[in-house]
C-alpha cells in the first residue's frame, strides 16, 4: 500500500487583502470548491497559498485569464483595493500606518493503517513598521514548523510582544520549528521537504490562473520544455557584436561629455535656488524691524494698560483696608475703657485663683480614684461618702492583706527565678541545636554526626588532603531513590563501622601500627 500524501487542511489569514482581522478556511480531503461572486474574495484566498509556495507568485491570475498579474505583495499587506501600491498605484489603502499580516497552510498526512497523523504547518509574517508602501521596507519572516502546537495565532502573540527577538526565542524553545528571514532558504527547505523541482509550484500558480484548458500547453511548454529560441537569439546576439562595439564607443564618448558638464547644470539649478532664497531674506529683512516695531507698540501699549488697571484696583484695596484698620483701633480703646471700668484687673487675679482651685480639685479627685482603686484591689468595703473613719478602718482591714501579698510576692519572686534558669537552660540547649542544624545545613548529603564531620575536617588539614578524599563508611552506602526512606535505618544496621573514616594508603604514615 503506498505511503499518504500530504494534503492541504485548513488556511489561516490575518489581514490579508480584504480579509480583514483573523480568518480560517478549511478543505475537506475528499474534495473542496470555492464559490462566491465576483470580487468575493476567491483569487484573494488562493493567492495567499501561492505566496507561500512560490519566488515570484502571479497575482490575481484567474481575473487576468492567466497572463498578467494586476496586483503585488504590497497591495494585499496594505489591504488595497485598487491597483497595487508598489508600482505608484492609487488604490484606496485599508491598512495605513504600521500593520502586521499573517499567513499559514496546514498540510496533514493521515496514515489510517497505522493510525498516525503529521502535521507540517507553512506560514509568512509580513509587516510594515511605518507608513511605507515599498517592498524593500516590508519586514518579513517565513515559518515551517513540523508537528502539532504550532500555529498563527502564537507567532502573531510573539511577534507583537517582542517583534523578531521573540520570535527568536520562539524558534529555540520550540520543536521542529524553524523560522527564515530569507525566502529562497524557505522554499528550498519545502521542496526537499515535498521533493520537487523549482518550476513545480510556479507551474501550480500559473494552472490556477487558467480559465481556458488550450492554455496549459503553452505554460507546459513555457515551463517544463526546453525553450530553443534562446539558441537563435544567442546566434542574433553574436551577430551583431560589431555594431555594439561602435555603439558602445559612441555612447562611452557621449557619456563623458554628459558627466563633464552635469556639474555645471547642478551648480547653475543651485545658483538659482540659491538667488531666490537670499531675495525672499533680503524681503523678510526689510519688513522685520517695522513689524517687530508695530508689534512691540500694539503688545506693551496692552501690557502697560493692564498694569495700571492693576494698580488703581490695588490702591483702592489699600484705602478700604487702612479704613478698616484705622476702625479697629478705635473699637479697641473703647473696649479697653470699658473693661477697666468693669474692675478688669481684680477680675484676672480671680481667674487666676480659681484656675489654681480647680487644679487643686482635679489632684484630690485623681487620689481618690486612685485610693478607689486599690481599696477595690484588696477587696476592702466602699462607703457613700469617703472619711477619716473610713480611712482607718481600710487600715485595719488591709494589714493582713498586704502581709498575705508580701508572701505570694515572694513564692512568685522564686518562681520567676526558676522560670529565668529554665529560660536560660532551654536558650542553650536551642543554641546546641541551631548549631548542629547549621553543621548538618553545610553537608546535606551525609548523616553523619557534626562532631565526627569537625574531626573529618581536622584529620584532612594534618594530611594536606580534601575531605572528599576520607569518606566514613556511611557515606559510601548507595541507596535508589525509591528506598531513599531506608537509609537512615540502613547506616544505624552498620553500627559504629559506619563511622569509620577511610584513608588514602599513600596517606599513612608506614610506621603508624596495624
Amino acid at each position: 500500500m503506498p505511503t499518504p500524501s500530504y494534503r492541504l487542511h485548513a488556511l489561516h489569514l490575518y489581514n490579508w487583502g480584504a480579509f480583514s482581522g483573523r480568518h480560517r478556511a478549511e478543505f475537506d480531503a475528499g474534495n473542496t470548491a470555492i464559490l462566491g461572486a465576483t470580487g468575493s474574495g476567491k483569487t484573494t484566498l488562493i493567492d495567499a497559498l501561492m505566496t507561500l509556495l512560490c519566488q515570484h507568485p502571479r497575482y490575481n491570475l484567474a481575473s487576468t485569464g492567466g497572463h498578467e498579474s494586476d496586483r503585488d505583495l504590497v497591495s494585499y499587506v496594505r489591504g488595497a483595493s485598487g491597483p497595487g501600491l508598489g508600482d505608484g498605484g492609487g488604490g484606496q489603502v485599508a491598512r495605513g500606518g504600521r500593520c502586521v499580516t499573517g499567513l499559514a497552510a496546514q498540510f496533514v498526512r493521515q496514515d489510517d493503517e497505522h493510525g498516525q497523523r503529521e502535521e507540517l504547518t507553512l506560514g509568512a509574517l509580513l509587516w510594515f513598521d511605518g507608513s511605507a508602501s515599498s517592498a524593500a521596507e516590508m519586514g518579513k519572516r517565513w515559518f515551517f514548523a513540523r508537528g502539532a502546537g504550532h500555529g498563527l495565532d502564537a507567532w502573531l502573540e510573539e511577534h507583537h510582544g517582542g517583534g523578531v527577538r521573540a520570535l527568536s526565542r520562539l524558534e529555540k524553545a520550540s520543536d521542529g520549528l524553524q523560522i527564515f528571514s530569507s525566502k529562497s532558504a524557505f522554499l528550498a527547505r519545502v521542496q526537499r521537504f515535498f521533493e520537487v523541482g523549482a518550476n513545480a509550484f510556479t507551474l501550480l500558480n500559473r494552472a490556477a490562473g487558467l480559465k481556458q484548458l488550450n492554455s496549459i500547453d503553452e505554460i507546459f511548454r513555457e515551463l517544463v520544455l526546453d525553450d530553443h529560441s534562446a539558441f537563435d537569439d544567442a546566434l542574433q546576439v553574436v551577430a551583431s557584436f560589431d555594431e555594439l562595439a561602435s555603439i558602445h564607443a559612441e555612447l562611452d564618448v557621449a557619456n563623458r561629455q554628459y558627466l563633464a558638464l552635469l556639474p555645471l547644470r547642478e551648480l547653475a539649478a543651485k545658483e538659482g535656488e540659491q538667488s531666490a532664497a537670499l531675495a525672499a531674506q533680503q524681503d523678510v529683512q526689510a519688513l522685520l524691524a517695522p513689524w517687530f516695531a508695530r508689534l512691540g507698540v500694539r503688545l506693551w501699549g496692552a501690557r502697560s494698560g493692564d498694569l495700571q488697571a492693576a494698580l488703581q484696583a490695588l490702591q483702592t484695596q489699600i484705602a478700604a483696608a487702612q479704613q478698616q484698620i484705622e476702625a479697629a483701633r478705635q473699637q479697641e480703646q473703647e473696649l479697653l475703657a470699658l473693661y477697666l471700668r468693669a474692675g478688669g484687673a481684680s477680675i484676672e487675679d480671680l481667674r487666676r485663683e480659681l484656675a489654681a482651685q480647680q487644679a487643686l480639685i482635679a489632684e484630690r479627685q485623681a487620689h481618690a480614684q486612685q485610693y478607689q482603686q486599690l481599696a477595690r484591689q484588696l477587696q476592702l468595703a466602699w462607703p457613700q461618702q469617703l472619711c477619716a473613719a473610713t480611712l482607718a478602718e481600710h487600715q485595719a482591714q488591709a494589714a493582713p492583706a498586704l502581709a498575705d501579698l508580701d508572701t505570694r510576692q515572694q513564692s512568685l519572686q522564686a518562681a520567676a527565678e526558676d522560670a529565668i534558669a529554665q529560660e536560660h537552660q532551654q536558650r542553650t540547649a536551642l543554641q546546641v541545636l541551631q548549631d548542629e542544624e547549621q553543621a548538618v545545613r553545610q553537608r546535606p548529603g551525609s548523616n553523619v554526626p557534626p562532631q565526627f564531620q569537625q574531626f573529618r575536617a581536622q584529620l584532612a588539614d594534618e594530611l594536606g588532603l580534601a575531605e572528599d578524599a576520607l569518606p566514613f563508611v556511611a557515606e559510601l552506602v548507595e541507596v535508589s531513590a525509591a528506598q531513599r526512606a531506608w537509609r537512615g535505618a540502613i547506616e544505624r544496621a552498620l553500627g559504629s563501622q559506619r563511622l569509620r573514616i577511610l584513608v588514602p594508603p599513600q596517606a599513612i604514615d608506614p610506621r603508624w601500627p596495624g
